[in-house]
């Protein structure tokens, strides 16, 4: 089978990228393992130097830069009357991998510009186009504009197949459409995940710190779906007994606003903020903490946690789809309602209960070593592609 992967961003280059590059650039680096002919279009700087050897590393995966300035990036498929050059132009380039390469399946983050131009595309080719749906922000930008609305449902309505990453996150989509009006219809759906890749070190639990509860939350500060200030609150609620020490990692737009509550609640002693870190600092800051924390409003099959089952580290995560698929409370890691004094009780309980947690751990890496198994999710996915209608 011959397989293109499309993100704006990826592995391959730097920059920040989250859960679904990383997942993308899994799946493409497993089926190519399994003896499939794999590309990775991905976006990368004009001004940045393309060392073509570099590009070897990736091998079998083959990687297509397109090559585009970051200032344009975001208008790459914004086409003013008469002006249609740059769209024309990535279409063209698709289009002639497709018929260079006799691509069967393009597979594509929901990325709405680009699954457009991929749709034009396949007007005049042959190949199924799989759209991976990890998350809501089709749900959001769809409130705040009928126009914006009217392009995801014609996207979703016209692939050939969405994969959700969870059932929960099926269930979510399809309760939060109806909530809209949106028309989520499309001719295919599927649930599928690679899962994540071995972490190359190892949680220990930390002796020197044993009467203070380490927690790590590491995710963005969004105006949408991640909730710090939940957890932020809940700690300006514990008894100064429950000796607790955060570090709460990421950047967004909300970070001055959690940085205020934690300076207007008092808490600027127990709850400290770093930015995003590399992925090898990251897992070390993991191996370091007795609990990761992860407050939402709703999630994909976020890596974080992921990982840090895989790390042995225990999880305390809200009690929403589709979070409830993969952490079982008490036997995965723990599921806390959305509230601060829920969170204030589940930290406190966490706390008393410390010397169990590595218990706790162990279950959850138990667990997530067979739910998320890469070689065995990898074939399913070629399954599934093989199932989708002609």
């Amino acid at each position: 089978m011959n397989i293109l992967f499309f993100s704006r961003v990826s592995t391959f280059f730097p920059g920040r990228i989250g859960g679904a590059e990383t997942s993308m650039a899994l799946m493409a680096e497993k089926m190519a393992e399994l003896g499939h002919k794999v590309f990775y279009l991905t976006y990368v700087e004009k001004d940045e130097l393309i060392d073509q050897s570099s590009l070897e590393q990736f091998k079998p995966v083959q990687i297509i830069p397109y090559s585009v300035p970051r200032r344009v990036r975001k208008l790459l498929f914004k086409v003013k009357p008469g002006r249609k050059e740059r769209r024309s132009h990535f279409e063209k380039c698709v289009a002639e991998l497709m018929d260079r390469e006799n691509i069967e399946i393009l597979y594509s983050h929901y990325d709405r510009e680009a699954l457009g131009a991929f749709l034009k595309v396949r007007e005049a080719h042959d190949f199924k186009l799989v759209m991976r749906m990890a998350g809501l922000k089709w749900y959001e930008e769809s409130q705040d504009s009928d126009q914006i609305k009217a392009d995801y449902e014609a996207i979703f309505r016209n692939v050939d197949a969405i994969n959700y990453n969870t059932p929960g996150l099926k269930t979510l989509c399809h309760q939060r459409a109806g909530e809209i009006s949106f028309d989520l219809s499309p001719r295919h759906e599927f649930v599928a995940d690679i899962g994540a890749r071995a972490v190359p070190v190892q949680h220990e639990t930390q002796e020197q710190n044993e009467d203070v509860l380490s927690v790590t939350v590491a995710t963005r500060f969004s105006g949408y779906q991640k909730r710090q200030d939940i957890l932020v609150k809940a700690v300006a609620l514990l008894d100064r007994s429950v000796k607790i020490k955060v570090t709460m990692i990421g950047s967004g737009s909300e970070l001055g606003k959690i940085e205020s509550m934690i300076e207007d609640l008092g808490v600027s002693d127990q709850i400290n903020i770093i930015p995003f870190m590399p992925q090898p600092d990251l897992w070390q800051q993991l191996c370091q903490s007795d609990l990761l924390c992860h407050p939402c409003e709703y999630e994909g099959l976020s890596k974080i946690i992921v990982e840090s089952m895989l790390l042995g580290l225990p999880v305390m995560v809200s009690d929403v789809l589709p979070l409830s698929d993969y952490v079982v409370d008490g036997e995965t890691g723990y599921l806390v309602e959305n509230t601060p004094e829920a969170w204030c009780r589940q930290l406190t309980q966490a706390y008393n209960e410390r010397s169990s947690l590595s218990a706790l751990g162990e279950q959850a890496k138990a667990y997530a070593e067979e739910a998320f198994n890469v070689d065995r999710n990898a074939a399913n996915y070629l399954n599934e592609f093989q199932r989708i209608p002609a």
